[in-house]
């Protein structure tokens, strides 16, 4: 796996840009928000509650930790460097603290909040799959660039 600026290695599976994050977040966002408005045919909030929470756990936790990461692994960042450590615990305790309040005043319907806390997870495989996918279909017709074919 490679960014799309460097230079692809023979062994690299596929390449990813720079805007791959960006639209895992979109195309998750799109896919809970599709799912809320599902689940409001459903007639129950607490199933619709529990998707909502488990969406807004599953972006804001992956939003953070892409965050983290690109600062992080920032060459001019050097004294700061401890306080991504700090970030990271108090990320936990906000989202442990978060959630022991929303078992205790909401009744949460289990599964809804683990496909709303999947919806990330589902994404990003998916995106990946399709990304070898079309590589490998790419490799698989080898035509060359430039050259045009007359379909008949």
């Amino acid at each position: 796996m490679t960014l799309a600026t460097e230079e692809r290695q023979p062994g690299a599976l596929f390449e990813l840009d720079h805007d791959f994050p960006q639209r895992v977040f979109d195309t998750s966002l799109f896919v809970g928000i599709l799912l809320v408005c599902i689940s409001t045919a459903l007639n129950s909030i607490n199933i619709t509650m529990s998707l909502v929470a488990g969406v807004a756990i599953s972006l804001v936790s992956c939003h953070t930790l892409w965050w983290s990461i690109r600062r992080f692994i920032r060459p001019d960042v050097t004294g700061r460097k401890p306080a991504f450590l700090l970030i990271g615990v108090a990320k936990y305790v906000a989202l442990g603290v978060g959630l022991f309040f929303l078992f205790r005043h909401i009744d949460v319907h289990i599964i809804a909040f683990f496909v709303g806390l999947s919806i990330m997870q589902a994404v990003i495989v998916l995106k990946f799959m399709s990304l070898l996918l079309v590589d490998l279909l790419n490799k698989s017709i080898k035509v060359p660039s430039g050259t045009t074919q007359d379909v008949s």
